[in-house]
């Protein structure tokens, strides 16, 4: 696929994933997250650091919904192996880096993500609207 990371780009990536895997299924990988963090910190670029901080950050809250976030993750682990990692999903185009460091797991850009939560939500209020009008009917 066009848009997608190239292997030698995609690793960082997987290495991340599969540490983010292994942290939410409970096993022993304190020690790849602490080196995933420590190279970053001794990284030249400090966007490096920052994204990682913040991965770091988002980690709390993917643990409380750690069974779609373990979903999503083998997702994005086998669209590395596809080679369609870091193209969008819904518009195949290229989901840029600093999205995909805070969040390696990500499917789409930031555009068709916000499109999609923004269906999802209508979707609820509608759903919402209808019971509260068949409420009031009864």
């Amino acid at each position: 696929m066009k848009n997608a990371l190239s292997t030698a780009g995609t690793e960082p990536f997987r290495q991340r994933l599969i540490a983010l895997k292994g942290y939410l299924k409970g096993e022993d990988t304190g020690k790849e997250l602490a080196d995933l963090s420590e190279s970053a910190m001794r990284s030249a670029d400090p966007m490096d650091a920052s994204s990682l901080n913040e991965f770091a950050d988002v980690l709390g809250t993917i643990s409380q919904n750690s069974g779609d976030a373990l979903v999503e993750i083998w997702k994005a682990l086998e669209r590395i192996e596809k080679g369609t990692y870091g193209a969008c999903e819904e518009c195949e185009g290229r989901i840029p880096k600093t999205r995909l460091e805070v969040l390696p797991h990500a499917a789409n850009c930031i555009e068709c993500q916000r499109r999609i939560e923004s269906e999802q939500l209508r979707v609820r209020d509608d759903m919402l609207r209808v019971l509260t009008e068949q409420e009031n009917e009864e």
